[in-house]
C-alpha cells in the first residue's frame, strides 16, 4: 500500500532529499513540498510540486500523508511541526537542529549531520590508527591482533536518552562492536 509523505523546506537540503528519493521507494511517495519562498512556490522541486505553506494542512489531509520531512530553519521548526501534527501527520523526519516537542503518539526521528560526521571522524581515526599498528579488519569490524585471535572493539556510550542508546547499541552490535 502506498504511503504518502510531505517535505517542508524546499531549499538546497530539501531539494537534495527530493532528488535522491525520487523513485527509490515505490511504496512511499512524497506528495508535495512546501516553502514560503515565492520563487519556489508553483515550481517543480526535485520532481515534486512545491506548494505554498497555506496549502499544507489541506494537502496533508487530502493525501492522507502520515510523514513529514522537515528541512526548515530552526526558528520555524517547532511551529511547522505543530502545524503538520495538527493536520494529521504522525511521524516527522527532522533535519533541523531543534529538539521538537510533539504530543504522545507522534514519532520524531532527529537526523543530525554533526553527530554523523563526528561518528565518521571517530571511526576513520580509529581505523587509521589500527591499520598503522599492523591490525587487520575482518568481517563485522573486528580487529585481528595478528596472533590468531579476534577481539571485538569495545565502545562506551553515555547518553541520557534511552532510545538513542538502544538504537546505537543495535547498530554497533551488528557491526561487531561490544
Amino acid at each position: 500500500e502506498e504511503q504518502r509523505a510531505i517535505l517542508v523546506g524546499a531549499g538546497k537540503l530539501g531539494n537534495s532529499i527530493l532528488s535522491y528519493f525520487a523513485g527509490r521507494r515505490p511504496n512511499i511517495r512524497i506528495a508535495a513540498a512546501f516553502d514560503s519562498d515565492p520563487a519556489k512556490v508553483g515550481k517543480i522541486v526535485g520532481g515534486c510540486p512545491c506548494l505554498p505553506m497555506t496549502d499544507l494542512e489541506e494537502t496533508v489531509r487530502k493525501n492522507g500523508a502520515v510523514v513529514a520531512i522537515l528541512t526548515v530553519p530552526g526558528s520555524a521548526a517547532q511551529a511547522i511541526a505543530s502545524t503538520v501534527v495538527g493536520a494529521g501527520v504522525r511521524a516527522i523526519l527532522n533535519f533541523t537542529a531543534v529538539k521538537l516537542k510533539v504530543p504522545e503518539g507522534v514519532y520524531v526521528d532527529d537526523i543530525d549531520f554533526s553527530i554523523a560526521l563526528e561518528k565518521a571522524v571517530y571511526f576513520g581515526r580509529m581505523l587509521k590508527a589500527g591499520a598503522g599498528r599492523g591490525e587487520q579488519r575482518t568481517e563485522g569490524n573486528q580487529v585481528s591482533n595478528g596472533v590468531g585471535g579476534v577481539a571485538p572493539k569495545r565502545i562506551l556510550w553515555v547518553d541520557d536518552d534511552v532510545d538513542v542508546i538502544q538504537s546505537y547499541q543495535a547498530i554497533l552490535k551488528q557491526a561487531g562492536y561490544e
